[in-house]
């Protein structure tokens, strides 16, 4: 059953990708599906769904290979990781979080853009990272807050199963 539900939301989840924009930016829906596997079904889980929308996102992407499997995987640990520490992380903590994995694959990107030449700073960091940053953060909260109000489910130790 696991790995079928993966397959499933791999699937919609890299055709749902390219179709959602708000003000031209687009949410990064692959690191808040490996997000929130890790978040609500452990460290192999998140891993595993990170490898492979990483995955499909580099065999789709421009990117260098691996970057997007690096990056969406570390997300799902790093949700792990939290879910198994923190006994009741709130709202504003996973947005953050989220926030912050973005912030940092997109310091990621900048950083292997400028090797091509192809970055403009700062207007890149203020235009572009900053606000697809919030915008991560602010979606991966309300996923969060419809998924925890549906469920009507709290944080418990160890992690819990949706």
């Amino acid at each position: 059953m696991g790995i079928i539900l993966i397959i499933i939301s791999v699937i919609v989840i890299l055709i749902v990708q390219g179709n959602l924009s708000y003000l031209g930016l687009k949410p990064d829906i692959p690191l808040l599906g490996a997000y929130f596997f890790g978040l609500f079904y452990g460290t192999p889980t998140g891993i595993l769904t990170g490898v492979t929308l990483g995955l499909g996102m580099d065999i789709t992407s421009a990117m260098p290979v691996y970057f997007n499997i690096f990056s969406k995987s570390l997300a799902g640990y790093a949700a792990s990781i939290m879910n198994k520490w923190i006994q009741n992380p709130g709202l504003i903590l996973h947005g953050i979080i989220i926030s912050s994995l973005s912030l940092l694959q997109g310091l990621c990107v900048m950083i292997i853009f400028s090797f091509m030449e192809i970055i403009r700073l700062p207007g890149d960091i203020i235009y572009i990272l900053i606000p697809q940053a919030l915008l991560d953060g602010l979606a991966g909260m309300i996923i969060y807050y419809a998924i925890v109000k549906a469920k009507k489910i709290k944080f418990t130790r160890p992690g819990f199963k949706i």
